[in-house]
């Protein structure tokens, strides 16, 4: 796989949180989702197609948004959009830090495609994200309850998403330190 197709697809990442903030603005919060899984969706065909190769993150971040998508749609909940973040980030927490008490780095599994780093790494890095996760768990909870829907919209598209793309930088110096 070439620099320029990775360089292309780490991009593609924020193409789906950009669409759902968007389409929020014009429409609603049903259709922002929807549209925001139909990117996720094409995001990992593009995956497939060019890198060969499909990610479980992604597999499981789609799962996700589509279960909650399609439930509040039928529902006519927003809520249940609005709680995928923090049933996202909640069991991805769970499975990182209940990963460590088994002595198995989840990370490892799901990002060993990008890195090959030691087995110390990997379990530096699940427990960094683990926890991480679990705040952003928390902070959903506390934003989707008490705050109204524009500022959640806000949160979700601006505050959670640059809190995870600034924790991924803080995580490059041990990541490229420990690279095999």
């Amino acid at each position: 796989m070439t620099n320029k197709i990775k360089y292309f697809s780490f991009f593609l990442e924020i193409v789906p949180i950009s669409l759902f903030f968007i389409i929020y603005s014009i429409y609603d919060i049903y259709i922002a989702a929807v549209i925001s899984a139909l990117a996720s969706l094409m995001i990992l065909i593009f995956s497939k197609v060019f890198e060969k190769r499909i990610s479980y993150f992604a597999i499981f971040s789609l799962t996700v948004a589509i279960i909650f998508t399609i439930l509040s749609i039928l529902l006519q909940n927003p809520i249940l959009i609005k709680i995928q973040p923090t049933i996202f980030n909640g069991l991805f927490s769970i499975a990182l830090i209940g990963g460590l008490f088994f002595n198995r780095p989840i990370m490892k599994d799901f990002f060993s495609y990008q890195f090959n780093l030691n087995f110390t790494t990997w379990k530096k890095l699940s427990k960094r994200w683990g926890v991480f996760f679990l705040i952003l768990c928390l902070t959903n909870e506390i934003v989707w309850r008490f705050y109204s829907e524009e500022q959640w919209v806000f949160y979700k598209t601006f505050i959670s998403s640059s809190a995870v793309m600034l924790f991924m930088c803080f995580q490059i110096p041990l990541t490229l330190k420990n690279i095999k």
